[in-house]
């Protein structure tokens, strides 16, 4: 359990862990022009945020990018040009955040679902959906998954309202 927690806390121990040869190969073999470059950079921060949980890696600015792939082609040697690329993604990654409200709700929600089971049993308007008939194996999880849902639809609709509309915004 120790192990799950830090690595959700950390994300994944590290670019390394990745082998970065395939990585290399796959993207960055036949790039010959800086606008390959530009694609190939791209598709390898894309690539690494859908994978790795917990890091985010940032689209630097054309400029900066064109400035990677400068230093990049005087590199001649293969090996310095692969440990250069892995240099430039460990300055762009950006460790994930978890709000205080989903940390909030994913400690709430277990014992308020198993709350809501037991007053769902007792009231006449909710018993005719036989809640009861629900193990609660699935009832907790699936509250607290929706609870979790929830609460990062509220952060992210939170994050873009704009403070002259009326709305709280960050």
């Amino acid at each position: 359990m120790g192990i799950v927690m830090g690595v959700m806390g950390k994300g994944v121990p590290g670019l390394l862990s990745f082998p970065r040869d395939r990585i290399f190969d796959r993207c960055f073999k036949n790039v010959d022009s800086f606008e390959k470059f530009h694609l190939a950079f791209l598709n390898v921060c894309s690539e690494f945020n859908s994978i790795m949980p917990g890091n985010h890696f940032e689209t630097p600015s054309l400029d900066r990018i064109e400035e990677f792939y400068d230093k990049w082609k005087n590199k001649k040697d293969e090996t310095a040009r692969k440990q250069y690329m892995v240099d430039r993604l460990k300055e762009l990654m950006k460790p994930g955040k978890t709000g205080k409200a989903m940390v909030l709700t994913g400690l709430v929600a277990p014992s308020a679902a198993m709350s809501l089971k037991r007053v769902a049993e007792g009231t006449p308007q909710i018993k005719k959906f036989r809640v009861d008939m629900v193990p609660d194996v699935i009832f907790v999880p699936s509250i607290t998954l929706l609870a979790l849902l929830g609460a990062k639809w509220y952060n992210l609709g939170a994050i873009h309202k704009n403070p002259n509309d009326g709305g709280e915004g960050e």
